[in-house]
């Protein structure tokens, strides 16, 4: 630590004082356990595990969508099309001239 102070090299200095003083967070093997926080060690029950997680995660709860009312409401009318237009025009100028400059 002293040669390493003595250098003025803090960040392996801090990082020699948390291995010496057993600072580092200790990895544990990776457990798979039900839903009873049993430790699982059999094969077929460890599929049986990941099966039902993977069907929990991806599950849909949500109602179905009927597409006739989803192509109905409010119609577009001419002037907000015309004002997306210009819009994009000038988006489109100010793009065109930002990269004649550059």
């Amino acid at each position: 630590m002293e040669n390493l102070d003595s250098k003025h090299d803090i960040f392996n200095m801090k990082k020699n004082f948390r291995g010496v003083a057993g600072l580092f967070k200790k990895q544990s093997p990776p457990m798979l356990t039900d839903e009873t926080n049993n430790i699982i060690l059999n094969g077929a029950e460890k599929h049986r595990i990941w099966e039902n997680y993977i069907t929990d995660l991806f599950r849909d709860d949500r109602p179905e969508i009927d597409m006739e009312t989803m192509s109905e409401g409010p119609e577009i009318i001419k002037l907000e099309v015309m004002h997306a237009l210009e819009l994009g025009k000038k988006k489109q100028l100010d793009q065109t001239t930002f990269q004649r400059r550059s």
